[in-house]
């Protein structure tokens, strides 16, 4: 055990890492961090340091992982949780962080569903910079003169970026720029008297789309074609006289640690409505939070014309003056230290796989290999999949791992099948799906990379057959450098299931995007609307009752429905069609205009991605992987009743579905599998 004093004339020798120097929210966390340590902390440099304190795990990859042996070393998640572990680096940082710190319930919540030791520390906000105005104040109005800002207007504005920093015209899908856009264009062809207010650096896309559809915005800022990064930052006081100019907050993402605008929104008494992200359900109200875009536009639609959001603004600034402000920020730090009293450097995650840090240093080496420090060139590499491959039409297993080696052989992966050999340079076991006598091959190769490629737990979406779970895990205890996990969904009920994957990362399907994608033009909804459905397996844990309950009840006179596939049912109303090859099948929903998927607890249905890459939006069984796969393009249904209304809720609003629906992009998950196995 690595003591450390709690006393003020012994102070606990700390070392704060992880700002860029942008004065931006990394920059922020930093100073907070620093600014609310307690007195028995003693600042020092990183050799000094008993404790060494990130403000978020990137901050830890550039360091030597062996600089930290014999310290405690405590993390701050600056995202959430579940956006963390599909990243390649955490399942590094979480071997040597002793301790997480998580800022909001949300976050809480995540970090013990994945077994990690978390503290809470509510966000921090400097209440000398960010203070209220009256709405229609002299000074108000002034300043809204001052950023030509029309009179009369509704202004709705954040202040995020929501350009990707390597590609300015490319919308970072975090901050949901096109959830916001489709929100904006909504309001606008109904007529509403909106504007828009941006600031801030890399608002490249949103700036342009706002312009092509003739949406009347404000950009406060220098008007750079290049990376701006260093150009608009603005100071934060005058971050404050923006937000008094906005009747709303408007904040679209995906998924957020924060964001801080929650609580600048709240401190400067404007009105917020947010995705159900962060610190949304710990600052705000429950009407100012929103799950679907066409929930969000009718908010602002009751709000502009009955100040229906009003009522909340009083409540959420008490609560932000409550909670957010320095004060307790430095009573939760004084815990953090004390609890780091506690803590064992390097401590045992084996809850997520980690190797015992009782094992270090000796077994370092062997760390190591299994997590691989330092980069690689992935280029000429060779890659043997162990699967058993089928001619589709088949299981969606079997075409994304077909997809899967079609991508990595166009990036130059030289990839075999079922090959065990000194030839290899990494192995991709797909769940237990292969001849498991290779195994005995494998076993005379010293120290191989080896993926393990695991969906399921088999147990809840067959309703039987943990048996097999078991076979996975034995193999992944005894093979696996890292565990490739389907979904967040699939990790948690693995972790659930009492099961420990070896180094877990989430990383989701994908298709062949030469094969499943969408037409250009835009989609629009004839007389009839065009239903389908897909599936291999007639498990009935598919959605059989669900499909026979649409067959029964649905109005037929609105709605025609096919479904493509195997399904133990006869239906009255639904045309059941053969399964078919995927060229045939990507042309035939590319006819339809929507997508119905009923079945439960799948992990990362192929199928249903095969229908977003074709742009069809989705409503839902609210079930195992499917809400991370639809997102925004998309409704859930929970009970067979809801299914007429959330049909409507889609067809009334298609154009905001469709225009909110993304697919994460094969290449990308191709490069992601060659960073797990490689980086």
């Amino acid at each position: 055990m690595h003591k450390i004093n709690q006393d003020i004339n012994n102070p606990i020798p700390t070392h704060f890492i992880g700002g860029e120097d942008i004065d931006w929210a990394l920059d922020l966390d930093l100073r907070m961090a620093r600014a609310c340590a307690p007195l028995f902390v003693k600042q020092v440099n990183f050799e000094l340091a008993s404790v060494i304190y990130s403000i978020w795990p990137g901050a830890l990859e550039a360091i030597d992982p062996t600089r930290l042996e014999g310290k405690i070393v405590v993390c701050e998640f600056d995202n959430s949780p579940y956006h963390w572990i599909k990243q390649t680096f955490f399942r590094r940082a979480r071997e040597y962080v002793s301790l997480w710190i998580t800022h909001t319930t949300q976050a809480a919540e995540q970090a013990r569903a994945l077994g990690l030791p978390a503290l809470s520390v509510p966000y921090r906000l400097d209440g000398t910079i960010f203070f209220p105005r009256e709405a229609r104040s002299a000074e108000v109005i002034a300043l809204r003169l001052r950023y030509a800002i029309p009179p009369e207007r509704y202004v709705i504005g954040n202040f995020h970026r929501d350009s990707e920093g390597t590609n300015l015209r490319s919308p970072k899908l975090q901050k949901g720029p096109d959830v916001f856009l489709q929100i904006a264009i909504s309001l606008f062809k109904k007529n509403y008297p909106i504007h828009i207010l941006l600031a801030g650096p890399r608002r490249h896309w949103l700036r342009n789309q706002l312009q092509l559809h003739g949406i009347p915005y404000t950009f406060v800022g220098k008007s750079i074609e290049a990376d701006d990064i260093s150009q608009n930052i603005l100071p934060r006081s005058d971050l404050n006289n923006l937000y008094a100019c906005l009747d709303l907050v408007l904040i679209t993402s995906r998924w957020e640690g924060g964001p801080y605008s929650v609580l600048e929104g709240a401190a400067t008494q404007r009105k917020v409505l947010c995705s159900r992200v962060g610190l949304a359900e710990d600052v705000l109200e429950p009407e100012s939070i929103f799950d679907h875009a066409d929930q969000a536009v009718r908010i602002i639609e009751k709000d502009i014309g009955l100040d229906f959001l009003g009522p909340t603004v009083k409540v959420q600034y008490e609560r932000y003056l409550r909670s957010y402000t320095l004060a307790p920020g430095q009573e939760a730090m004084v815990r953090v230290f004390q609890k780091s009293i506690e803590v064992p450097a390097f401590i045992n995650t084996t809850a997520l796989g980690g190797v015992p840090r009782a094992r270090l240093p000796s077994n370092w080496q062997r760390l190591t290999r299994r997590l691989g420090f330092g980069k690689n060139s992935y280029s000429k590499k060779t890659i043997s999949m162990l699967r058993e491959f089928h001619k589709p039409p088949y299981g969606g297993g079997n075409q994304f791992m077909l997809a899967l080696k079609t991508e990595l052989e166009r990036l130059g992966i030289r990839v075999l099948n079922n090959e065990i050999g000194h030839h290899v340079d990494a192995y991709l076991f797909d769940s237990l799906w292969f001849d498991r006598k290779l195994l005995d091959k494998l076993g005379g190769i010293s120290n191989p990379r080896v993926g393990h490629r695991i969906d399921g737990p088999i147990h809840l979406y067959r309703g039987k057959d943990k048996d097999l779970d078991d076979q996975i895990f034995e193999i992944n205890r005894n093979f696996a450098t890292v565990s490739i996990i389907q979904s967040v969904y699939t990790l948690r009920s693995i972790i659930a299931s009492g099961y420990s994957p070896i180094a877990p990362i989430v990383i989701p399907n994908a298709v062949n995007p030469n094969i499943f994608f969408k037409l250009d033009e835009n989609r629009s909804l004839g007389r009839e609307i065009k239903l389908v459905s897909t599936s291999w397996s007639d498990n009935p844990m598919k959605g059989a009752n669900d499909y026979k309950w649409i067959d029964e009840n649905l109005d037929f006179s609105r709605y025609s429905y096919t479904f493509y596939g195997r399904i133990k049912e006869n239906f009255k109303n639904i045309v059941l069609k053969p399964p078919l090859p995927s060229l045939d099948l990507a042309d035939a929903l590319r006819e339809y205009d929507l997508y119905i998927t009923a079945s439960c607890n799948d992990p990362c249905s192929n199928a249903l991605i095969e229908a977003l890459a074709c742009g069809l939006p989705a409503l839902y069984k609210n079930s195992g992987g499917h809400p991370e796969l639809v997102g925004f393009g998309g409704l859930p249904y929970d009970r067979v009743d809801e299914i007429p209304a959330q049909l409507e809720r889609l067809t009334e609003n298609y154009e905001l579905f469709t225009g909110c629906l993304t697919v994460t992009p094969m290449s990308h998950i191709a490069n992601r599998y060659l960073d797990a196995l490689f980086a």
